[in-house]
């Protein structure tokens, strides 16, 4: 190589190690683990949990654009829904923070599910292993792919 070639091939060298690395920022977010259902989950993803709403829309298609695809967005679908209810057909994994029965007092209002100690007020009259089955059923009948208890 001349001198200059050699300077123009330095230069580049320099200016690759300063740009991201697109490409291979979307392979190494593209990692995943397969899940006992035999379905793929990405191992990076993104919780929008305590966001303004007006904010998420922007932020997940940024993430897209970038190769995000693990949103951790459920408490935020049910705010959006008139319903109540998750606008999709099915979940691709349903996860259970903790599988307990609460007295229910209705959606995203656990801490209501307080009973007068300040203790979360459980329901015993229903089991692990019961939660567990009907989080079978909910695979079973097409609505989750995956599920799991954290």
């Amino acid at each position: 190589l001349s001198s200059v070639g050699h300077r123009e091939q330095q230069a580049e060298s320099r200016d690759e190690n300063r740009r991201p690395r697109r490409r291979q920022q979307q392979l190494e977010m593209a990692e995943a683990i397969t899940l006992s259902s035999g379905y793929r989950m990405p191992i990076i993803g993104l919780g929008v949990w305590r966001m303004e709403s007006k904010s998420i829309r922007d932020l997940i298609l940024s993430a897209i654009s970038i190769g995000y695809r693990h949103f951790d967005c459920a408490g935020n679908a049910f705010s959006f829904s008139p319903h109540r209810r998750i606008p999709l057909d099915y979940l691709d994994l349903y996860l259970v923070h903790f599988p307990v029965a609460t007295r229910h007092t209705g959606v995203g209002t656990t801490a209501s599910a307080l009973g007068e100690d300040g203790v979360l007020d459980i329901d015993t009259t229903i089991s692990l292993e019961t939660t567990w089955h009907a989080m079978e059923d909910l695979v079973s009948m097409g609505l989750v792919r995956s599920i799991g208890i954290r």
